[in-house]
């Protein structure tokens, strides 16, 4: 069995959630693994894009990189708050 059969990984089931990672091999690894739990993954490759997508869909949850190029995680952050 795989250990994302384990109910504890449930709560991921159905939720988006936004990936903002500028490293294309750590951003597909974690899409895929969220993927497999049944997650809907939209990916940004720096932060400007994440911001852009930000405004564009509403999102359960953001995973951001802190250092990347187009805009740091921090600062994304910070925006998703506001």
């Amino acid at each position: 069995t795989s250990p994302f059969s384990d109910p504890k990984y449930n709560v991921f089931a159905g939720k988006r959630i936004l990936l903002a990672e500028d490293e294309s091999d750590l951003r597909d690894i974690l899409k895929s693994l969220f993927e497999k739990v049944k997650a809907t993954v939209t990916v940004a490759e720096n932060g400007e894009r994440a911001d852009e997508l930000l405004h564009q869909g509403e999102f359960d949850l953001v995973i951001s990189d802190i250092r990347m190029a187009g805009g740091d995680g921090v600062s994304l952050l910070q925006k998703v708050r506001h």
